[in-house]
């Protein structure tokens, strides 16, 4: 089977380990899988540890690709790519506004566009030369799926659709510079590639009921299967007290997401205890927004901070197990979030207690509530936000360390794997 990828080691990110996990996972459980990605995208983090992790005996094509992100960085000073974090933080210059304007309406539905042709290029090239029986798109980037439109139309093969965040609703799609045309564009781009698709993956069970309800789809075509970890990865060495209570976060911190209840309860907890202001380290590892260093500022929190650029995927499991409290955040995006972060189940498995900012009928404060009996605090409840940091900060200075439970073995990548492979069969099959 044929697994097309933007996302692929060595680049970093969520998409990369996913992907690399079944590339990994898929052959114990019947199917050798064959990888068609991006050749050397420049404006992408990457992880050059991760190449380790590749399996000799899968093939890797490279296929290149054709970007507008050397013109975005001219025009936007500063700008390393105009991937979701850094398009969150609106540029004040023209120049800078121009180029944002022309991204959300000229590049539907995003600007990795230019890959599509090669990679169905590629990927018709390894359907000849590997006897495919079906293929596999995941994305974002969701232009992606075009790539998989035109593969399904040339080939005829069984076409898994994966979605890992939603499409439309997905945090810069909702930027107000958006015309109604790109906007009606970009719809019938969603609707085509899921009509086409012979069965749909997503990774929470909100987004499977917004693409069953937005688009009519048949109950038995959209599956879920979700993000995992893998365990194998983390660290073994049991958590120690240091005199410093460290609350970390991983991951990129968009302006989308601005954690204000969090900021403010913080806040709130170092003015009502003494001894916080000595032991708290605001340790922030990835891509932090403008907007979010200013909230910092405006609360006095900056002496505390301390900002990391991203890290090889095991340094950052490192972080996560020497953490006194893990700070996550969910984007508020209509009725439903649509999606679990994928550092929440990194989160989990590293056992360290959890901040994470989210509403009640969001589907992670339910993941939460069934692995440990807590939840989420509401992205406005700041007193929540203060309870659960002063909470976890005297049960650590006393000595109470939280025994959490490990990450079910459902949402181990192998396991996780295996659902997959039973999607794949049935894709088949049918």
């Amino acid at each position: 089977m044929l697994l097309l990828t933007y996302y692929f080691p060595p680049l970093a990110g969520p998409g990369s380990l996913r992907l690399l996990s079944f590339a990994r996972e898929l052959p114990a459980w019947g199917w050798d899988p064959v990888v068609v990605t991006a050749r050397d995208p420049g404006s992408c983090e990457r992880d050059e540890m991760l190449m380790e992790r590749i399996p000799r005996g899968v093939r890797v094509e490279r296929a290149r690709t054709l970007e507008p992100h050397g013109l975005y960085r001219m025009l936007v000073p500063g700008a390393r790519s105009t991937d979701r974090g850094h398009l969150s933080s609106k540029p004040r210059s023209v120049s800078g506004r121009l180029a944002r304007w022309v991204r959300l309406n000229a590049f539907l539905p995003d600007s990795r566009v230019g890959w599509v042709p090669f990679a169905v290029r590629a990927a018709r090239r390894v359907v000849r030369e590997e006897g495919i029986d079906c293929f596999l798109t995941s994305s974002p980037p969701h232009s992606l799926q075009l790539a998989g439109l035109r593969l399904k139309k040339k080939t005829g093969l069984p076409w898994i659709l994966e979605l890992r965040d939603p499409w439309r609703s997905m945090e810069h799609y909702q930027e107000e510079e958006r015309t109604r045309l790109a906007r009606s564009l970009d719809r019938r781009l969603e609707a085509r590639c899921l009509r086409a698709a012979d069965r749909i993956v997503t990774t929470s069970r909100d987004l499977r009921r917004t693409l069953l309800r937005d688009h009519g789809l048949a109950e038995d075509k959209v599956v879920v299967v979700e993000n995992g970890v893998d365990p194998d990865l983390f660290p073994t060495t049991p958590f120690r007290p240091g005199d410093r209570f460290r609350i970390v976060h991983v991951g990129s911190l968009p302006a989308s997401r601005r954690p204000t209840a969090f900021l403010t309860g913080l806040r709130q907890a170092l003015d009502e205890s003494p001894e916080l202001p000595s032991a708290l380290e605001l340790h922030f590892v990835g891509s932090v927004a403008p907007e979010v260093r200013q909230d910092l500022a405006d609360a006095g929190l900056l002496e505390y901070c301390r900002f990391e650029s991203s890290l090889p995927h095991r340094e950052a499991l490192a972080r996560l197990a020497s953490a006194s409290l893990l700070l996550a955040t969910v984007p508020v995006l209509g009725d439903r979030a649509d999606l679990i972060p994928a550092k929440v189940f990194e989160y989990m498995a590293a056992r360290r207690p959890l901040l994470v900012l989210a509403r009640s009928c969001d589907e992670v404060h339910q993941l939460l509530v069934s692995w440990c009996g807590e939840g989420a605090v509401d992205p406005g409840d700041a007193p929540g936000a203060r309870r659960r940091i002063l909470e976890v900060f005297e049960n650590e200075r006393a000595g109470r360390l939280p025994e959490l439970p490990p990450i079910p073995e459902r949402y181990h990548r192998r396991e996780l794997a295996g659902c997959l492979a039973h999607v794949l069969e049935e894709a088949v099959v049918t």
